[in-house]
């Protein structure tokens, strides 16, 4: 018995994921006033979602050079008008691009602006075509 119920806790959070309904929303990253901000997102309809990234997604909706781009985020709304992202995108000529940075010294793919996590010289963004 004590099997059973420790594999229905095992399996359960899977089950539960896969039944999440996923949405997706666009618009622009709202201005940060500093580097502790929460991301904000204004999509097409004008309404402002407050955006639950992970650690490399907030400091990639940080990036300068993302400053100007319409996202894609696909996730699960929340209570209160905050948005869980678990995809994220950007979209040139209404294409999804997924942002990666790349070290071309040791050739280290991340997900993260900034410095290399080797050799710490920066890393170059890139925008690589998603797959539809």
């Amino acid at each position: 018995m004590r099997a059973l119920a420790l594999c229905l806790l095992l399996v359960a959070p899977a089950l539960a994921d896969s039944q999440v309904e996923f949405t997706t929303i666009r618009g622009h990253v709202l201005p940060m006033a500093d580097e502790e901000a929460e991301p904000r997102l204004r999509d097409e309809s004008g309404k402002v979602w407050t955006l639950a990234v992970e650690t490399d997604a907030f400091h990639t909706l940080h990036d300068p050079k993302l400053a100007d781009r319409t996202w894609e985020f696909v996730g699960v709304p929340q209570a209160g008008g905050s948005f869980d992202v678990h995809k994220l995108f950007t979209i040139k000529d209404g294409e999804r691009f997924q942002v990666t940075y790349y070290c071309e010294i040791c050739h280290i793919v991340s997900y993260r602006p900034g410095r290399c996590m080797c050799c710490q010289e920066p890393v170059e963004l890139r925008e690589i075509p998603a797959e539809k």
